[in-house]
């Protein structure tokens, strides 16, 4: 599978606001296109942590799909990539996400796909 490594560290996805920070996690799989994803910290009530699990979706789940797509759109709508797949628990998902620079990647949000 992969390994997580979780540092904290101050605000760069969101335009660089020392006073905001964000958590990122390292994964290390041959066949991802990146290495790093973007999380906000778990408590902040405005960050993606909490906005996935607002749809019932896990970082782990995200993780799963990011790290082994099935397929990869582009949103028609908001322009962002949408990365879909299967968790190991067998639920279907939608991974929306911004890419960052060439190494990272901020997930905006994700549902489970009927």
């Amino acid at each position: 599978m992969y390994t997580s490594v979780y540092l904290l560290v101050a605000g760069l996805a969101r335009g660089g606001d020392p006073g905001y920070c964000h958590r990122y996690n390292f994964i290390v799989d041959s066949q991802m296109l990146f290495t790093q994803i973007c999380w906000d910290l778990d408590d902040d009530p405005h960050g993606n942590v909490q906005h996935i699990a607002d749809h019932d979706v896990t970082k782990e789940e995200m993780e799963e799909v990011l790290g082994h797509p099935e397929g990869i759109e582009r949103s028609r709508s908001s322009g962002l990539l949408i990365a879909f797949g299967e968790t190991t628990t067998g639920r279907l998902l939608a991974v929306v996400y911004e890419k960052i620079d060439d190494l990272c990647v901020y997930p905006v949000t994700a549902y489970e796909v009927e």
